[in-house]
């Protein structure tokens, strides 16, 4: 329980009766605000800066943030977005935190994705931003964005990124341009909740009512007053289904290929859809999901599917679905996102 600062070639100590800390100071980490970090009792941390200490109840705070998306870059950082509370960083020795006043389009952040470059894509309620070293250029509507909500994005084999819109369909961003797309249908078709790449080139697209498949490519011709001045990406081809084995307009929330070309579709409250060739196969709790929505996936290195739902994980191993809740250990059941790190831990 007690600490030792070193400084000025002199060494001060203080006491657990002082710190308020009810455990040994078994790790600490510095930040580079100057500030010293450690565990303390429970969920909390102590803060310390320049003599002082205070208690921060990141936990508390954790709550409020809503963790809504997570991803690994190749430099082993685990990052997430937060629903109010900006981007955070986790590393093995220290928390960094992103937010508006550091150049995001928003504070509310809904997807994050490191591309082929090693540039870092920030999804917003305000539009998204791309981190490139120490850089932050930000897209608003203000740049054309039709929507300013983004939820998704995606790098196809040509590492084109696309972006999909709460409504105001897709963007790509080609060589430094954005250009515009809207899908055939109408605004629910273009509410864009995930984005897949498939490695044939085309693009599969999950929206408020149906799934899409299509492939596009960038035309010289600028868009209608509903896109601004952006130039539009022409549609070569589009397959859409909004039927999933008689269950109909399907709310798609996540998509996944797996390793034997099987496209798994995650809804909101209509279940887990397995499609092959031109057959759905559908599984509900009544198959031991966890939930009738599904939020995630993640094929880990064993070849093992995980699901995320809202009232626990699935392992999707031989054909059978097992469950993993509060009961076998999870501090919630509600997952939203699957990352796996270096050590193969979930």
């Amino acid at each position: 329980g007690h600490w030792f600062v070193f400084k000025d070639g002199l060494w001060s100590g203080r006491g657990p009766e002082v710190v308020n800390c009810s455990r040994p100071l078994f790790l600490t980490a510095a930040a580079s605000t100057e500030e010293v970090w450690a565990p303390s009792s429970g969920n909390a941390f102590l803060r310390f800066r320049d003599a002082k200490h205070v208690i921060v109840q990141y936990a508390d705070a954790f709550e409020t943030m809503m963790p809504v998306c997570m991803a690994q870059s190749r430099d082993g950082s685990i990052w997430f977005g937060a629903a109010q509370a900006g981007l955070h960083r986790l590393t093995r020795r220290r928390i960094e935190v992103m937010d508006s006043s550091d150049g995001l389009a928003h504070d509310g952040v809904w997807s994050v994705l490191e591309s082929g470059d090693g540039a870092l894509w920030v999804a917003t309620r305000l539009g998204f931003s791309v981190k490139r070293d120490e850089k932050v250029t930000t897209y608003t509507t203000d740049e054309g964005l039709r929507d300013g909500w983004c939820t998704t994005f995606c790098e196809d084999s040509q590492g084109r990124m696309w972006i999909g819109t709460s409504g105001g369909g897709l963007h790509c961003y080609v060589n430094g341009q954005l250009f515009a797309l809207w899908l055939p249908g109408v605004r629910e078709d273009n509410k864009i909740r995930c984005l897949l790449a498939d490695p044939d080139g085309s693009l599969w697209a999950g929206s408020l009512r149906a799934l899409h498949r299509f492939r596009a490519e960038p035309s010289a011709l600028n868009s209608l007053l509903e896109f601004g001045d952006l130039p539009l990406m022409t549609i070569q081809s589009h397959e859409a289904w909004s039927d999933f084995a008689g269950t109909e307009n399907v709310d798609v929330r996540q998509l996944h290929k797996d390793a034997t070309g099987a496209l798994w579709i995650g809804t909101s409250r209509k279940g887990l859809f397995r499609k092959e060739g031109e057959v759905f196969q559908r599984n509900t709790v009544a198959d031991r999901l966890g939930s009738d929505s599904v939020w995630a996936f993640h094929e880990d290195s064993k070849g093992t599917l995980w699901i995320g739902t809202e009232r626990g994980l699935n392992r999707y191993q031989d054909e059978t679905f097992d469950l993993f809740t509060t009961a076998e250990g999870l501090p919630d059941n509600l997952i939203n996102c699957i990352v796996e790190d270096d050590y193969e831990r979930l």
